[in-house]
């Protein structure tokens, strides 16, 4: 199938964790993941974190729900799995290289170049034209 491209802005806050979390609860609501098993489709994360089917770890979910957690760790190269299934801040070193100081909604399209690593998410600051943050944009894309 290949992998799928998601996205989310979420209004900003300190505690990036907790706001990925809440993203990965809204996605199991809304049903925002691709489910092609013949299991019970989960409803809580705990569900999630009980599934043992290999095949579903497999194909993954091809969303949000596919990123666990929120590292700074940088990768070693595109198969380094330490930074697997988590997702992490844009580095200022990256946004120089994108001539960008402080993203804002209209660097949006630039900073999806940064999703380089396969299940791996990327997650940058979104700031107003005064330069105070105002949004958490999670970027990437999981699944195979």
């Amino acid at each position: 199938m290949g992998a799928s491209g998601w996205d989310h802005i979420v209004p900003y806050r300190e505690d990036f964790s907790a706001a990925l979390h809440e993203l990965r609860e809204k996605a199991l609501a809304d049903g925002d993941y691709y489910w092609p098993h013949d299991l019970p489709r989960p409803k809580t994360l705990a569900d999630i974190e009980r599934i043992e089917e290999e095949s579903v770890w497999e194909t993954g979910f091809h969303s949000i729900l596919d990123v666990t957690k929120v590292t700074t760790v940088e990768p070693k190269d595109p198969y380094d799995i330490r930074v697997y299934h988590a997702a992490r801040p844009v580095t200022p070193a990256e946004l120089a290289g994108l001539h960008i100081d402080k993203p804002v909604q209209t660097d949006i399209a630039d900073l999806n170049t940064l999703a380089t690593v396969r299940s791996c998410g990327r997650l940058a600051v979104i700031h107003d034209d005064e330069g105070i943050p105002t949004h958490l944009y999670f970027f990437g894309h999981s699944g195979d």
